[in-house]
């Protein structure tokens, strides 16, 4: 029987991360059990940011527990999703971060405002950027609009 989706090639998975969809991220409790919860994020240069409060449990978990496992759904009518399973990287201070990337993350899912501007600058010393290397991770794509 026929899968009733069309792998997504890189460039698919691109554009469609490129557009403002919520990322839910599941990362390792200390039980086992996964913690999961949405994130905006950022997909450049094949890699996946999102920032977590160095106060959050995700932060603590991925301290501790480096792997972690991404859904980003279309929604309907947008029938595409994404899944990422790798190992995240925190980048702890400003010099090892893109630039301006919690700004540009907020511009794709806000209006650019003073507001958004001074909220970023406030949190920024309390957040954690993550990146996940999606060449060093499993990523499959899935466009359920154009089965084979």
């Amino acid at each position: 029987m026929a899968h009733p989706f069309k792998a997504m090639n890189k460039d698919e998975v691109a554009g469609f991360l490129a557009g403002p969809h919520n990322a839910i991220i599941a990362v390792n409790r200390e039980d086992n059990a996964a913690l999961i919860s949405p994130v905006w994020f950022l997909y450049e240069e094949e890699c996946l940011y999102f920032s977590v409060t160095n106060d959050s449990a995700k932060h603590r978990y991925l301290k501790r527990d480096s792997n972690v496992s991404v859904c980003i759904d279309g929604g309907h009518p947008d029938e595409r999703a994404v899944t990422i399973y790798g190992t995240a990287e925190l980048l702890k201070n400003e010099s090892d971060w893109p630039d301006d990337i919690l700004w540009r993350t907020a511009c794709r899912y806000t209006e650019p405002n003073e507001f958004v501007r001074e909220y970023l600058e406030s949190i920024k010393s309390e957040s954690i950027l993550v990146k996940i290397n999606c060449n060093n991770s499993k990523l499959v794509g899935r466009d359920y609009n154009r089965p084979d």
